[in-house]
């Protein structure tokens, strides 16, 4: 899980979180490489997100990508290995 603040992350650090947890959102557009994918949420909805892309599950901004393995039941696995919705 991040700890610091979004402005302070690393671009790999960025892209880790695209690749476990973004890829599955139905916002990030589509690309051959996560490092170019962006999220589109403001386009498709017409309003701001007003989170950063690691607090989209908890404030319910994600929107499970249509086709996706994990389907609506996602859960971000924590490194010390709990789990949250």
């Amino acid at each position: 899980m991040i700890n610091k603040p979004w402005s302070m992350l690393t671009e790999a650090e960025i892209n880790q979180h695209k690749r476990e947890v973004c890829r599955h959102c139905e916002y990030l557009t589509t690309g051959e490489y996560i490092k170019n994918r962006t999220c589109e949420y403001g386009l498709m909805t017409g309003h701001s997100r007003l989170c950063h892309p690691y607090d989209c599950i908890r404030l319910g901004k994600f929107k499970p990508r249509e086709g996706s393995r994990r389907g609506k039941e996602f859960t971000l696995r924590r490194r010390d290995g709990q789990t949250r919705e």
